[in-house]
């Protein structure tokens, strides 16, 4: 089936935010995120360890990666309940990066992939460039023909650290979209994406709950409608059949000099009589799922469990 875009958007409110340690921002956190209507949250050192169990948010599913081996860093999803998603797996190690990806749909609008983010603040210049190259091997993983969104802290306060990000995305088609403060006077909390057209409306919140600024932003998707299908086909179902033989057989006789032209008018003739006892009707076509494959032997074991059930309903076996 063809799918055709329509002219309205569905729009998505995504945001990042480094909250540093959720554990005791619970209330604050869900309560921002009702005042600004989030679809999607994705958080920056939560602080969070295995043996920390799941908090839970009314009307939003958490998925996280807590940091393993020492205390802080951490990331997390939280994503609202009407959105279907997925975990992405990354078999790849990475140095200081820490990241969790979410393949997202909403309805039946174009799946996107959602990655969240943290990069430890070290500023050593083989750290830097690791956590780069490793970000840009996560990225190549990601498919292209999909909107992919980053978000989160990358703490690249200077210009140089900067400017290697943005010769790595240059050179894979992707940018990165917010150009005012986060934390002070240094833009550490990115929005990278591949569908800078579908990124709109880019702007900090002051939560009150970290010393970084919040980053919104809303993600604007097609809304599509599967095209229907029809087919044509003649309604046999009232058609009197002794009528239907009388104007058959009263078909008027018409001789005619060529073969072809002769056969064409009787054809012609018994369309007529078609058309008037049993019409052309036009009906839309609707999807059956399809049958899961039966192998021999289940089809065998149906049968039998058929016979068996009968005997049971007749009486014939307990």
């Amino acid at each position: 089936m063809d799918k055709v875009n329509i002219k309205k958007y569905q729009n998505l409110k995504i945001a990042t935010l480094n909250i540093q340690a959720l554990k005791n921002k619970t209330i604050l956190l869900e309560q921002t995120m009702h005042e600004n209507n989030l679809d999607i949250l994705c958080i920056t050192e939560t602080f969070l360890t295995p043996q920390i169990l799941s908090y839970n948010f009314f009307n939003y599913t958490s998925h996280r990666n807590d940091r393993l081996h020492k205390k802080g860093g951490g990331v997390a999803v939280l994503i609202r309940k009407t959105l279907k998603c997925r975990t992405l797996e990354f078999n790849i190690p990475a140095n200081s990066l820490e990241f969790i990806g979410l393949s997202v749909q909403h309805e039946y609008t174009p799946t996107f992939n959602i990655l969240c983010v943290y990069r430890t603040p070290c500023y050593l210049k083989h750290t830097v460039n690791n956590d780069l190259n490793d970000l840009h091997e996560i990225i190549d993983l990601l498919k292209p023909n999909n909107t992919n969104i980053l978000l989160g802290d990358f703490n690249l306060r200077t210009v140089k650290t900067v400017q290697q990000l943005n010769n790595i995305l240059s050179m894979i088609n992707y940018f990165q979209m917010v150009d005012m403060p986060t934390r002070k006077d240094s833009i550490l909390d990115l929005i990278i994406t591949n569908n800078v057209a579908a990124i709109t409306n880019i702007h900090t919140v002051n939560t009150l709950i970290s010393d970084h600024l919040m980053v919104a932003c809303t993600y604007s998707i097609f809304k599509t409608k599967v095209e229907p299908r029809f087919k044509f086909v003649r309604n046999y179902n009232k058609i009197n059949y002794v009528q239907f033989g009388h104007d058959v057989l009263h078909i008027e006789e018409k001789y005619l000099s060529g073969c072809d032209e002769q056969l064409s008018f009787l054809n012609t003739s018994l369309l007529q009589v078609f058309n008037k006892h049993a019409p052309i009707c036009k009906k839309k076509i609707i999807k059956k799922d399809k049958p899961c494959c039966i192998t021999a032997e289940t089809k065998i074991l149906k049968k039998e469990a058929k016979i068996l059930y009968s005997k049971y309903k007749k009486g014939l076996i307990k």
